[in-house]
């Protein structure tokens, strides 16, 4: 199952290429900070990040053990085996090498998926022959695909 955030940024720790985002070799750089430029550039593209209004504070500190827990309640051996800004190759997922605008969180082939708060249904897209996604909003517009 993979959890994707519409509009989302974060820390992140990653392996652009030999190169920043300016195009400076990182091995030129005096000083290398490819995560605090990963981060900016990325807020730029997508903006800021906001926590659904309705989750608790304890779930703010500590929002992907809550989501782990949630579907642990349905398969225990359930294990964060992805998070946000993962480098990812071309695989089945994407034609393109990039970084990984998610997490995921490992689950059986039809495992009964709980959403992380109450909202509706906006979409259902097909990845594979036998994956598709699911787009729960909130009430305040955010939106969480629960898929793969």
């Amino acid at each position: 199952m993979a959890l994707s955030w519409k509009h989302i940024t974060g820390p992140a720790l990653i392996l652009l290429s030999l190169f920043g985002l300016s195009g400076q070799s990182l091995a030129e750089s005096s000083v290398v900070t490819p995560t605090s430029d990963v981060v900016r550039h990325l807020t730029e593209l997508y903006g800021t990040a906001t926590l659904p209004s309705n989750l608790l504070v304890s779930q703010q500190k500590d929002p992907l053990g809550h989501l782990l827990g949630l579907q642990q309640k349905n398969w225990p051996a359930a294990w964060i085996s992805s998070t946000f800004y993962d480098y990812r190759t071309t695989s089945k997922y994407r034609r393109q090498a990039g970084l990984h605008l998610g997490y995921d969180i490992a689950l059986p082939f039809g495992a009964r998926v709980s959403t992380g708060w109450p909202g509706r249904v906006v979409a259902i897209v097909p990845w594979t022959d036998t994956e598709y996604g699911v787009t729960v909003a909130s009430a305040d517009g955010t939106e969480v695909t629960y898929g793969h």
